[in-house]
């Protein structure tokens, strides 16, 4: 019989590395989308996105967040503390995150601005940008890349930013309310918040056919990465599970509101 999760991680002292190559490979992944609009416009992106293979496309953001929400909720476990858990979440995020925006406007920003020096410093979009670090996001520094397919656009991954926020706001909440220790009411959570967003999208309109998942996609996402740490007693190692659920995940993307209903099975 196949391990179950619990018991493959207790193999293994609780850390593989299969959950790197994983996190590894979806990153670049992420990497690569993100270069097709940046580099060729959002026409070229369209065209993926309703391609025969489009179902890829759609499932890499929310494969990453249910991959984080299932490692952030083994991180909770481990911490004493909800102050110290959410000390390491600083660490995780503001460090990197504060360097990469600070290199983007101080360096990168003077050296390839169509303003002069001056001009490039005064301007209020230069001040703003640099909000990203606390989750206002700005793309624009004042100057570049007017000229690229998508316009003006700099770091257009910082999207997702206010929506992992609110996954560690979603965890920390979980934890008061002990509703961790109660996996039935996780799993009401996250299947009665999957409906209301499939509602809402229904009802706005949006096919999800005109790009990748929605924010509100990526954080039920990670609650189910959520839900699946904690079932992973009763979850199952199987590559036969894992190929239903690929191919179910596969037939539903040909749906309309498919990046809508597919993220929890991601």
């Amino acid at each position: 019989m196949t391990p179950t999760i619990d018991e493959a991680l207790r193999l293994r002292g609780q850390r593989t590395s299969g959950f790197d190559y994983i996190r590894i490979t979806l990153a670049a992944s992420i990497i690569l989308w993100h270069a097709i609009p940046l580099s060729y416009g959002p026409a070229v992106e369209l065209t993926y996105w309703r391609s025969p293979f489009g179902w890829a496309y759609h499932f890499v953001l929310p494969m990453f967040f249910a991959l984080s929400g299932f490692l952030v909720a083994g991180s909770l476990n481990r911490c004493p503390t909800l102050i110290s858990f959410f000390g390491l979440r600083v660490l995780r995020i503001v460090p990197a995150l504060s360097v990469e925006i600070t290199l983007s406007a101080l360096l990168l920003g003077p050296a390839l601005t169509s303003y002069t020096v001056a001009a490039y410093f005064a301007d209020p979009r230069f001040h703003s940008y640099f909000l990203n670090i606390v989750g206002e996001i700005h793309y624009v520094l004042p100057g570049l890349f007017d000229s690229n397919p998508l316009p003006s656009m700099v770091n257009a991954q910082l999207w997702t930013i206010p929506y992992e926020l609110q996954c560690y706001l979603a965890i920390g909440g979980l934890a008061v309310t002990a509703a961790l220790r109660q996996r039935v009411i996780l799993l009401v959570v996250v299947l009665a918040s999957q409906a209301l967003w499939v509602w809402q999208a229904i009802k706005m309109g949006e096919d999800g056919s005109s790009g990748g998942a929605s924010g509100p996609v990526l954080v039920v996402a990670f609650l189910a990465g959520i839900l699946f740490h904690l079932y992973r007693d009763r979850i199952r190692l199987s590559r036969t599970a894992f190929l239903v659920v690929l191919a179910g995940s596969i037939a539903l993307s040909a749906l309309p509101h498919s990046a809508y209903y597919t993220g929890p099975l991601n």
